[in-house]
């Protein structure tokens, strides 16, 4: 009689250890997202107040010279300022990289008129 309790406890640390383990993966599994969002999401938000806090860039045109908003190096000083910020969210993982910022001329045509500065 012994002989099968032995056994059972043997049976019983088997099937629980394959439970622990499958806790295990899903753990790991749900927490390399999470660490992801949470870099992104901190590096988005530093990006943003540091293109929001770029200076304005003016240019002068005209005969008559007139003060006009240069959207182009308004923006290349916007992403270098967020780029700046960017750097400071080095993350050296093989599972979560460092976060970049990309500007497309698409984008700085959609958010500026840029028929209105000739």
């Amino acid at each position: 009689m012994k002989r099968i309790q032995s056994g059972s406890v043997t049976v019983e640390v088997a099937a629980t250890s394959i439970f622990v383990a499958a806790f295990g993966v899903v753990a790991f599994d749900v927490a390399i997202p999470l660490l992801a969002y949470v870099n992104a999401d901190q590096a988005a938000r530093d990006a943003a107040r540091a293109a929001a806090s770029a200076p304005y860039i003016t240019k002068l045109v005209g005969t008559p010279p007139v003060q006009v908003y240069d959207p182009v190096a308004t923006t290349a000083a916007a992403q270098a300022a967020a780029n700046a910020a960017l750097s400071s969210h080095n993350n050296p993982s093989v599972f979560v990289g460092t976060p970049t910022c990309v500007v497309s001329p698409t984008q700085i045509a959609q958010q500026f008129d840029v028929t209105r500065l000739g």
